[in-house]
């Protein structure tokens, strides 16, 4: 986040702003939709992206304008096998 965002913020109540990125990891009992519905609504609230690692550990990068190749924040998310 962006320092002036976390200095207006009181930390003893509930975050008033989504994260300029945010991530959203998906569980095997998440739906298409639902997550779908999700990053829409963290990217209406003012996020510049939303990462999203699916049950599978494929990881997808997205903005406003749709789905990205990369993330416009220059960072790889490098996720190893749990199983």
């Amino acid at each position: 986040m962006a320092p002036d965002k976390w200095e207006a913020y009181d930390n003893d109540g509930p975050v008033p702003f989504v994260p300029d990125l945010c991530v959203e990891v998906l569980l095997d009992s998440d739906r298409p939709h639902e997550a779908s519905r999700r990053v829409a609504a963290y990217l209406e609230g003012g996020a510049m992206e939303v990462v999203v690692v699916t049950p599978a550990g494929m990881v997808e990068y997205w903005g406003p304008e749709g789905r990205r190749h990369a993330s416009i924040f220059a960072i790889t998310l490098s996720l190893e096998l749990l199983y």
